[in-house]
């Protein structure tokens, strides 16, 4: 007797869920459109950021490529990965500072240099160019990325 109640109640709460959110099928459907959607939203976002970053990675490159700074090709590689990392820009920008201290063969504003040019691209590519194109990749609208940039720089840091 209890097992017949617990069925009714069982199969009234499914009629009535079904009846809010509609059949089972077009549930199913409505559920695989929103991963779907998910899916390329997250798909857009990979390949912004990779871009982007790629496009750090070559920037910074290139100036410790000029700069004749002692393993530029590894500095390059670590900006590219690690800006995909919450505060690998920070580490990226720090780690060839010391090498570029230390070295003699470079001047003062070598040296300067290397600390200022990657923070500058850091800085605004991810809080200039990076909220507008995900903005426009995304569909979202330039306040909301502004608001969650802020909000992500106030947890993480500004770098």
């Amino acid at each position: 007797r209890k097992q017949r109640r617990l069925m009714s109640k069982i199969v009234h709460i499914s009629r009535d869920s079904s009846a809010l959110l509609g059949t089972g099928d077009s549930l199913v459907q409505r559920a695989a459109t929103l991963m779907a959607k998910m899916r390329a939203q997250m798909k857009s976002f990979i390949v912004a950021k990779f871009y982007l970053s790629l496009l750090k990675a070559v920037l910074i490159g290139c100036m410790f490529f000029i700069l004749n700074v002692d393993l530029w090709v590894i500095w390059t590689i670590l900006a590219f990965v690690l800006n995909f990392m919450p505060l690998g820009s920070s580490i990226s920008t720090l780690a060839p500072v010391p090498l570029a201290v230390l070295d003699p063969g470079q001047s003062f504003f070598a040296v300067a240099a290397v600390v200022v040019f990657p923070l500058a691209v850091h800085n605004i590519i991810g809080n200039v160019v990076e909220p507008r194109v995900f903005a426009n990749s995304l569909n979202l609208h330039p306040v909301t990325v502004l608001l969650a940039l802020t909000f992500w720089s106030a947890l993480w840091g500004m770098l």
